[in-house]
This record gives structure tokens, C-alpha cells and sequence, in this order.
């Protein structure tokens, strides 16, 4: 388990840092493909990354491919040498940002990230969903990265719109013909802010209906209550893609200053000139 933590690690890590070329990937890209990007990245801002850790990365994506696909034991040494090298990776992170902060203790990339955001609704299922698959819990963590999207949506600096918010099926009934059309307003208004915040950190297209498809519909009632929902449960590789995607966004967005921090109220109130009159939103009960 040490060595695939660590290879998954080091991958989170290559992706993030690749995210700072002009450079995209397929919407499945292959290991080198990922290392080779960040690779570009680190050269463009004169750090070169080190042939030796090239190398021990590589030896442990493959000891990892043939522990989980073909049964191989891993072997203490080398899930020690993985680990090492998933940290020499890292440590290069500053280069080519100087927010990077280390990682928590007990955490993840994605926890790391979440320590630098001042964003409780976000950063709480940015976390749920690091928890979620450290669990096993798929499905879990799917639905912490859809309401952290949401969240991510809400504090966009120019804004787009408040994530727009479901009709119950009673106030639609009350409300007939009126209520369906605001419906349908509401989903497509969701969709195309997706779309704008997929289009300005360079998602591909292909990419995003796979980041949609893990997600499902987040749901947002007026009452306050939430749902996700979706027509396949994701398996867990497509959680974690799914997590680091929305992870990778928050952090690029915070860094470059487009995304508003402090609570939902704060954010509420700087946007509105006026204080909600209710309390933050809590995130849903397990």
C-alpha cells in the first residue's frame, strides 16, 4: 500500500506541476506523458528535474503497475525509495510556485493544497474527498468533489453567477409551466459555468465530461438541503482523477488571485454589500 500511496502521490504532484505549461494532455494520459510535461514546466523556470529521481519515479510507476495488475510483491526497500522520491518531488513544488506550503501531517497533496485556501465550504470536501479515498470510499469521495466544485463555482473573482439552486418538486408542481422553465434555467446556468471554469484552466473537452460524468449533478435545494447524483458509481482511480482535477483548480485559481476567500458569508457579503441572514452552509451528514 506505501508504494501505490507514493506513485499516486508523485503523479498528483507531476500533474500539478505540469499545469503551469501552455502544454495539455489527452484525457488519459500515460505516466510518461504526465512526467514529461512537468518535466517542460520545471526546465521553464530553470529547475532541472534530477535524472536520479526521473529514473526512481519510473521504477516505482512500474513495481506499482506490477502489484496491481499482476499480483507482484513489493519489496519494503523499494516502497521506502518510492516514498523518498515522491517527497524529492515535492520539495521541487516552491519553483515553481513560493505559496507551496509542506504537506500537513497524515495528509495528501490534495490536503496540502486545502491548507493554503482560506475557503472552509471548499476546502472541508476537498479534504472529505482525500478521506474518502484513503477509505476505499468511491463513491464518497465523488461526492465531495462535486460539492467542492460547487463551492469553487460560488467564489470565482469576476464572478459568474451563484451556483444556481432546484425547485422542490413540490414548489415546480405549485408553479406548473413557470417552475419547469426556472428549472431548466437553473441546470443550464450550472452547465455553462462549468464549462467557463473548465475552458480557463485549459481542460480539454473530453476531459471535463469525464470530470462530469465522476461528479454527477449536485443538486442545491432552497431549503438548503443538498443531493448529488449520478448514472454510474465512479471506480476509485476516477475518484482520485476527479479530486486532483478539482484540487489542481483551486489552487491555480487562488494563485493567480480569481478566487475569494474567507467563509460563504464573507464571500456572501463583500459581493452583496449586505450580511445573510442565516448561517454558513454546513456540509451534508454522512
Amino acid at each position: 500500500m506505501a508504494l501505490i500511496a507514493a506513485d499516486s502521490a508523485a503523479e498528483t504532484v507531476l500533474g500539478v506541476i505540469g499545469g503551469w505549461t501552455e502544454g495539455s494532455l489527452p484525457p488519459e494520459p500515460k505516466y510518461h506523458q504526465v512526467m514529461e510535461r512537468a518535466r517542460h514546466a520545471l526546465e521553464a523556470a530553470g529547475v532541472p528535474l534530477p535524472l536520479a529521481l526521473q529514473q526512481g519515479l519510473r521504477s516505482a510507476h512500474a513495481l506499482r503497475n506490477s502489484v496491481v495488475h499482476h499480483g507482484a510483491l513489493a519489496p519494503a526497500s523499494e516502497a521506502l525509495l518510492a516514498c523518498r522520491a515522491a517527497r524529492q518531488l515535492l520539495d521541487l513544488m516552491p519553483a515553481m510556485s513560493a505559496h507551496f506550503v509542506g504537506l500537513p501531517a497524515g495528509g495528501g497533496v490534495v490536503k496540502a493544497i486545502a491548507a493554503l485556501i482560506d475557503a472552509p465550504d471548499l476546502t472541508i470536501q476537498l479534504e472529505a474527498g482525500e478521506d474518502g479515498l484513503a477509505m476505499g470510499d468511491a463513491s464518497g469521495a465523488a461526492d465531495a468533489v462535486a460539492r467542492a466544485h460547487t463551492a469553487l463555482l460560488f467564489r470565482l473573482e469576476p464572478p459568474i453567477g451563484g451556483p444556481p439552486r432546484e425547485l422542490s418538486y413540490r414548489d415546480k408542481r405549485s408553479l406548473e409551466a413557470v417552475g419547469e422553465y426556472i428549472d431548466g434555467l437553473g441546470k443550464s446556468l450550472a452547465q455553462v459555468q462549468g464549462w467557463v471554469l473548465a475552458s480557463a484552466v485549459g481542460m480539454r473537452p473530453v476531459a471535463y465530461r469525464r470530470l462530469q460524468n465522476t461528479m454527477g449533478i449536485h443538486i442545491r435545494y432552497l431549503g438548503g438541503n443538498d443531493q448529488v447524483s449520478r448514472d454510474v458509481e465512479p471506480s476509485i482511480e476516477d475518484a482520485r482523477w476527479a479530486l486532483t482535477q478539482v484540487a489542481e483548480m483551486a489552487f491555480r485559481l487562488w494563485e493567480q488571485g480569481a478566487l475569494q476567500q474567507g467563509t460563504w458569508d464573507d464571500v456572501f457579503e463583500r459581493r452583496h454589500r449586505i450580511r445573510p441572514g442565516r448561517s454558513t452552509p454546513k456540509p451534508p451528514a454522512e
